[in-house]
């Protein structure tokens, strides 16, 4: 399943302009009185690409959390598989390879049975994942669809456009090899999968 996703985290204010935090649109801040405007100077503001640059930079310099802080939540049970998490507790998502066929123009990538068994009444689920192959950047978040029994993700080769666009998260590393995953947007209820890009391995899970 191709498409590429990004995974930042949030970024602090610089250069006197708010940065995006993860996947939200770019705003600026700072309606000011002409009277006002017309008695302060502006204070000089730094690029904002030399100011994501800094802060992620610094983001990937802290790496994992320090010794001080040192995790002490629940851990996945397997390596290279996402657990949802809820609380102190750990719910293995579904693993599974997705069937790939072809239907005219569309590539068509189906799951057996209409649900998941791994649920989550959270609209903003976390997932954590203790890796050993598997990339964390690599992960995709798609929505499928319920058809005939199945779960279904359509990819139309002539119509991009209306293809299906995969769902922002960010990734978080907890301790060695410790990674949480976390939505950034309020998922509807509904059937999701977790898939590395170029690959029909998945972890789905389900909204409910």
């Amino acid at each position: 399943m191709e498409a590429k996703i990004a995974t930042m985290g949030t970024l602090a204010e610089c250069g006197g302009d708010t940065a995006p935090a993860g996947w939200a649109l770019l705003s600026r801040q700072g309606n000011h009185r002409e009277e006002a405007a017309a008695q302060v100077r502006p204070r000089p503001k730094t690029p904002r690409a030399i100011c994501g640059l800094l802060v992620w930079s610094l983001a990937m310099l802290a790496g994992p959390a320090s010794a001080a802080d040192k995790y002490e939540g629940p851990r996945p049970a397997k390596p290279d598989v996402l657990y949802l998490m809820h609380a102190d507790r750990l719910l293995e998502t579904e693993v599974a390879e997705a069937a790939q066929s072809r239907v005219k123009d569309k590539t068509v990538y189906s799951l057996s049975g209409a649900g998941s068994p791994a649920r989550t009444p959270l609209a903003e689920p976390v997932f954590l994942v203790q890796v050993e192959k598997l990339a964390p950047a690599k992960l995709q978040l798609f929505p499928f669809q319920v058809s005939g029994g199945q779960r279904q993700i359509e990819f139309n080769e002539r119509k991009p456009k209306d293809n299906p666009r995969p769902l922002h998260f960010s990734i978080t590393p907890l301790d060695k090899d410790l990674y949480r995953l976390e939505a950034q947007e309020t998922l509807e209820i509904g059937q999701y999968a977790f898939s590395p890009s170029g690959s029909n391995q998945v972890f789905a899970f389900e909204v409910f």
